[in-house]
């Protein structure tokens, strides 16, 4: 089956369900509440504007690296599928590359 993803670069809302959480403030205005948090380097952020400074300062992309460590105790559903989909895309990528060997090479990739 062909699973098509979506890779968000925008941030991931933080839960504040308690009255007692406080968050911490804005990375980039430094005056708000942060809302967001970066899912590849964490930063918190309070609005689009400041994500989108956030990336233009850092260069950070905002999309979580799929290849980091993850401990056990930080191991979730979310992340089993995240790490499924990110292997069904690497076996794509090697069989386009067999294909593509194969045609170059003048025969077929097999299979």
């Amino acid at each position: 089956s062909h699973h098509q993803l979506s890779h968000h670069s925008s941030h991931v809302a933080m839960d504040s369900k308690s009255p007692a959480f406080s968050l911490p403030s804005c990375s980039i205005c430094r005056t708000a509440q942060s809302a967001y948090c970066c899912p590849r380097c964490s930063a918190r952020t309070c609005s689009l504007q400041c994500c989108l400074e956030h990336k233009s300062r850092t260069g950070c992309n905002g999309k979580r690296d799929r290849a980091a460590f993850c401990s056990l105790a930080r191991f979730t559903d979310a992340q089993l599928a995240s790490d499924f989909h990110f292997l069904e895309d690497v076996l794509k990528c090697g069989e386009r590359a067999g294909r593509f060997v194969g045609e170059k090479m003048g025969g077929s990739a097999g299979g």
